[in-house]
């Protein structure tokens, strides 16, 4: 429209692009879009990708055991995540013995989540314990589609609970939701529990004990970075901290 036109050559001080049809780069974009969520071969070397559009988490209380002030927000899929993924944290109680939990899931970048959306909530129950002997795995699950399942799981007991979110006038229904979830499954799968990594660490740790001086130093850094970023849970730095790991153990494995 010639007022936007005007008004963004005010604001930046500069003409804008006016050589491309609006109407048809909306048209290209979606047929795009249509195209990767077909999985279509003629995208194959399409680098576009989904990412979470805002950062989702849950509730947290801050403070000691029994004297916490709740309301803290605890990201666990950052925004601009690639999606689809799955990504996990570990919390515990907020007192001693305590019977239950209450998870509160939100949507936002705000540190408190009284300034964030909430999407849903559920409760875990719990074996009594003290807060130091329990440990709780909240683990997300976001899908291309806007599916997001939120699992929480008790580490002493294994008691589980879960919620599958389903936003929108084109949300999946709930068979659908159930069966893309299934599909992911393998994301689940914690990267120090992967076999390619396991493997990986176990080979590092057979060669630095045959190591000593520089190359055991060199090797326990290379070592300590794969480590954190499999903590990291961010494919792209697992990658590349693997392949310095394998290139340095290939390196000291060979014959000299």
């Amino acid at each position: 429209m010639p007022i936007v036109r005007r008004e963004a050559a005010k604001l930046f001080g500069r003409l804008p692009l006016q050589r491309l049809d609006p109407d048809e780069v909306v048209g290209r974009g979606a047929g795009v879009q249509a195209g990767l969520k077909m999985r279509s071969v003629a995208l194959s070397d399409v680098v576009l990708t989904d990412v979470a559009p805002y950062t989702l988490g849950i509730e947290v209380s801050e403070g000691r055991p029994g004297a916490s002030m709740p309301g803290r927000m605890l990201p666990v899929i950052e925004r601009n995540t690639v999606v689809p993924v799955s990504r996990m944290r570990s919390v515990v109680p907020g007192r001693d013995f305590q019977r239950e939990v209450e998870v509160r899931i939100f949507q936002g970048e705000a540190r408190l989540v009284r300034d964030n959306i909430p999407l849903g909530n559920f409760e875990l129950a719990l074996s009594p314990r003290r807060v130091a002997d329990q440990s709780i795995e909240v683990r997300f699950t976001y899908d291309v589609n806007g599916i997001l399942e939120v699992s929480a799981k008790a580490e002493a007991d294994g008691a589980s609970e879960r919620i599958v979110i389903r936003h929108g006038p084109d949300a999946p229904t709930a068979e659908e939701a159930e069966g893309r979830l299934a599909e992911l499954a393998a994301l689940k799968i914690h990267p120090r529990e992967q076999a390619t990594n396991r493997l990986l660490l176990a080979r590092g740790d057979r060669v630095f004990e045959e190591q000593l001086g520089d190359d055991r130093d060199r090797l326990g850094a290379v070592l300590g970075r794969f480590e954190a970023a499999l903590t990291t849970q961010i494919p792209q730095d697992i990658e590349r901290a693997g392949a310095e790991l394998a290139g340095l153990l290939r390196e000291m494995e060979a014959p000299r």
